[in-house]
């Protein structure tokens, strides 16, 4: 693989979102509720990266690499992005049981 600018710039990127996210939606509350809710929302949202990151190198070739380096590179992946998802859908959700109390 060649390095260039805009492919450190990418993986640079990545990290900051990654750094975001984990700052952003990895947190617990005082609301007994709402830490539940972050307790669930924590553990689907690791079962679906490891799903996604034992899955994904089977499913999608990536030439060149071991299964290990291609399930970490999908675990990178897809991290961020399933734990925005599920923090969304699960505020989503509370929001949803609570107008119907």
């Amino acid at each position: 693989m060649k390095w260039s600018l805009w492919l450190v710039a990418a993986i640079a990127l990545w990290a900051a979102f990654i750094v975001w996210s984990i700052r952003t939606f990895w947190r617990t509350s005082d609301d007994a509720r709402q830490a539940r809710i972050y307790g669930v929302t924590k553990f689907v949202t690791i079962a679906e990266t490891l799903g996604f990151a034992l899955y994904l190198p089977l499913a999608l070739s990536i030439p060149d690499g071991s299964y290990l380096l291609k399930a970490t590179y999908w675990a990178f992946v897809s991290f961020p992005i399933v734990l925005c998802f599920n923090c969304w859908g699960a505020r989503v959700f509370a929001a949803i049981v609570d107008s119907h109390r």
